[in-house]
């Protein structure tokens, strides 16, 4: 407030100042042309008449009029100083000039004005004045206008200012404290938003829309914590209790039991990573991408999968197709989506692949059976799981459709489960490149 109240006085001088001058200067222009004007008049009568004598009659608003010849003796003058001696005062001819005062009339200032006319005398001088009391007057009473007004109007600004920002600042410090207590309440307590100003009101919504969006991200964190917890308690305790009975039995077939331990250790070496992967995107995994061929992709996971696959693998329909992508990351978008599809298929996995119309689009279609339609918005959420009777030994942790997820949106396509196809058929769509 005592800033923005002497940035104001200081402005309500300089107005002051700059409105005093302007004032004074417009009257003394307006003087001026009135003097002009009955200089000119006088002077136009000389020299048509070449003689002027006696007492002249003032123009209007012009004070004195006195016309003295070469020698400095009066010719002619006004009533107003009717017995006077000449003014002799020294200005150049065709100038105007300001006095404080003169040797005839009153005290006040004068404004006076000068020129030389040639008669049949030689050459007169006419001089024409006006008093400037007017002028003083009108700015000394606009001074103390200013004296009284400014101080006044300075007062009042000041103290709407004070109560503005007391106004704004105890809305503020109302946040503050509202943001203070929020780490004493529940974990659901949000800031109060009402009878605040508009700003601030739009400031309180905004800290709690960022407090929803900390609090679903809190949630999700312990989620995935939690979920990740229990991924890994599995397989860590089954290896456990396989190691305490092989302990306990002395003719235990030892090779055996590190066959089922090692199953256990590679699917929590897989879990590991399946975290590690979604963890990089949540962090802004950078991904290489170059031109590649999705085909090669394609048939290589297709092969690999033919050899352990328990039913038919139909991959008649790929044809090639030229994505901008990072090929270990699609790479493991076709496996996880074969894995899954190897998981439910019934006796047969279709997969197709071509491009169109610069889109690249992937099938991968299996006979299982369909997935109902309540499930169909949370298959690529973190550790869903639909089936809930497959063995932890199978090797799903609800991990892989997440991670197709999370890599088809980094190289900017959309991955979706296509539902107006008779099986279950997962669609991949991807710009494709020449």
């Amino acid at each position: 407030m005592a800033t923005a109240a002497g940035t104001l006085a200081i402005a309500l001088v300089v107005v002051g100042v700059v409105l005093v001058f302007a004032v004074r200067a417009a009257q003394v222009g307006a003087i001026d042309q009135s003097l002009r004007s009955a200089s000119n008049a006088v002077t136009n009568q000389l020299r048509s008449t070449g003689r002027v004598s006696g007492v002249l009659v003032n123009p209007p608003g012009i004070a004195l009029v006195q016309i003295t010849d070469a020698r400095g003796r009066i010719v002619a003058q006004s009533a107003s100083i009717a017995g006077e001696p000449a003014i002799g005062v020294a200005i150049r001819s065709g100038r105007i000039q300001s006095f404080a005062h003169l040797p005839v009339g009153g005290d006040e200032p004068f404004r006076v004005s000068s020129q030389l006319v040639v008669t049949s005398r030689g050459i007169d001088r006419v001089v024409v004045a006006v008093s400037l009391g007017s002028v003083v007057q009108t700015t000394n009473d606009l001074l103390v206008a200013l004296g009284i007004g400014l101080p006044v109007l300075l007062t009042l600004v000041a103290l709407v200012v004070w109560w503005l920002v007391g106004s704004a600042l105890g809305a503020v410090e109302r946040l503050r404290t509202d943001v203070a207590a929020l780490a004493t309440r529940e974990k659901r307590a949000r800031v109060g938003t009402d009878a605040m100003p508009a700003e601030i009101n739009r400031l309180a919504t905004t800290m709690n829309d960022m407090l929803e969006r900390l609090d679903a991200a809190d949630l999700r964190q312990r989620t995935f914590v939690a979920d990740a917890s229990h991924e890994l308690k599995s397989p860590i305790a089954a290896a456990r209790t396989e190691l305490e009975v092989a302990l306990r039995d002395r003719a235990v077939a030892w090779p055996g039991v590190a066959h089922l331990v090692l199953d256990d250790l590679e699917r929590v070496r897989r879990i590991l990573d399946d975290l590690l992967t979604l963890a990089r995107f949540d962090e802004g995994v950078d991904l290489r991408r170059l031109p590649m061929d999705l085909d090669d992709v394609v048939f290589a996971e297709c092969a690999s999968l033919q050899r352990r696959a328990r039913v038919f693998l139909d991959v008649s329909r790929v044809s090639g197709a030229r994505v901008l992508g990072d090929r270990d990351a699609l790479a493991r978008v076709v496996r996880n989506l074969l894995e899954n599809a190897n998981a439910h298929a019934t006796s047969r996995i279709t997969v197709s692949l071509d491009a169109r119309e610069s889109v690249v689009t992937l099938l991968i279609c299996n006979d299982g059976p369909r997935i109902a339609p309540s499930d169909r918005s949370r298959i690529f959420e973190r550790f869903t799981r639909l089936d809930a009777a497959r063995s932890p030994r199978d090797g799903a942790s609800g991990l892989g459709l997440a991670i197709v997820a999370e890599t088809i949106r980094e190289h900017g396509g959309t991955v979706r489960l296509d539902v107006e196809t008779a099986e279950t058929t997962f669609r991949v769509e991807l710009a494709a490149v020449t």
